[in-house]
């Protein structure tokens, strides 16, 4: 995959239309509940490589329609500056990230997104509110291994957590059967799945802080111009990259 198109992964849901037939359903205390669906062998070839990866769907019966209703999002017309924004290099900005509420307010967002290995979340049984636990992503030569960097972690269910803590990641990913790993695999590879994910959602949060701030459905809405405006509205213009401001402002 390019940079190009890992950056309109996170601008837009990935996309699947087509029929599918219900194979198969269950629940297991490792995986929790999961359906199996059939596609056209054509269409398979979407999904190779993505075993472990999170999507969000939709799904209708062809008989008796929605299975559940939802709002589907229209792309804008600005897709190339939102691409190009994303790989700007403009949310690196610690600024940036300050500005949207710092680590504290990523570490908060996380801890309402399902699980990134089991994509469950523990509830309250007093409030019912969803949650799941803040784990850090951590890499030696960090300054200790008592030391947490910022910006750099996933949410996780407690047990996941803990098993990540006293285990670690390759144990993780093998115990909960995420993609081609198992409890022998490497640990580079182990490690540079943890580390695309904290990427992934990091770069989540941030997008979804903006269209948030400037009240958009999606990126792909933002007008060059009002992003610009916004930026020196709330002094963050030296944080856009010249390439962006050259090609856009």
């Amino acid at each position: 995959m390019t940079k190009e198109e890992k950056a309109l992964d996170f601008i837009e849901d990935f996309d699947f239309m087509g029929e599918t037939k219900l194979m198969g359903y269950g629940e297991s205390d490792s995986s929790g509940a999961w359906i199996k669906l059939q596609v056209l062998p054509e269409d398979l070839e979407i999904f190779r490589g993505l075993k472990g990866e999170v999507f969000e769907t939709s799904l209708r019966n062809v008989d008796k329609g929605p299975l559940k209703p939802a709002d589907k999002v229209d792309k804008g017309p600005h897709g190339d500056f939102a691409r190009d924004l994303v790989l700007s290099g403009f949310f690196n900005s610690g600024l940036v990230r300050e500005y949207f509420g710092g680590d504290e307010a990523y570490q908060t967002w996380c801890r309402k997104q399902p699980c990134a290995v089991t994509g469950n979340m523990h509830k309250d049984e007093q409030t019912g509110i969803e949650y799941t636990e803040y784990a850090h992503v951590r890499r030696a030569g960090e300054s200790g291994t008592a030391y947490k960097p910022k910006y750099s972690g996933i949410p996780l269910l407690s047990q996941v957590h803990d098993l990540q803590h006293h285990k670690g990641e390759c144990e993780v990913l093998g115990e909960y059967s995420i993609g081609i790993y198992d409890k022998a695999s490497d640990s580079e590879s182990c490690k540079e799945w943890f580390e695309k994910k904290a990427q992934h959602y990091l770069r989540t949060w941030l997008v979804s802080a903006i269209k948030k701030e400037l009240s958009l459905d999606s990126l792909t809405n933002l007008d060059p111009e009002e992003f610009f405006s916004w930026c020196r509205l709330k002094n963050l213009s030296d944080e856009v990259p010249r390439k962006l401001r050259d090609h856009y402002g």
